[in-house]
């Protein structure tokens, strides 16, 4: 199942693998839980191709591809926007400041901090 999730390349494969899951073993611990976040997360992070996602439990910080489909006018509006949250290193590095978060949060705010790089605010 592990190296199915792997390459799964969108959510729905994702999910179709939790069905099939659940389906075999019932209801999935909060580790299986995390993992399917984890792998979810790892799509969107190759969709946008952002090379490292890093937190250190007081940031996130990503750094982009060459070629990300991130457009700089979208970062320079999340700069602009909140200065106090987001920076951006000379190494292309996007640095959020946020709270400490862990386990489902943390999945979950950095999903949503995802969406916002996407330009149509979803992931494709």
């Amino acid at each position: 199942f592990y190296q199915r999730l792997a390459g799964a390349e969108d959510d729905r494969q994702i999910f179709d693998i939790a069905d099939e899951l659940q389906d075999r073993y019932g209801q999935l611990p909060l580790a299986g839980e995390l993992l399917l976040g984890v792998m979810r997360l790892r799509i969107m992070l190759k969709q946008l191709r952002i090379e490292l996602l890093e937190y250190d439990g007081r940031r996130l910080s990503l750094r982009f591809h060459a070629s990300t489909k991130v457009s700089p006018e979208l970062i320079q509006q999340l700069l602009k926007q909140a200065a106090e949250r987001y920076s951006l290193s000379a190494d292309f590095r996007l640095t959020i400041r946020c709270q400490r978060w862990q386990g489902e949060e943390l999945l979950r705010e950095t999903r949503r901090e995802l969406l916002k790089l996407h330009p149509d605010g979803k992931p494709a």
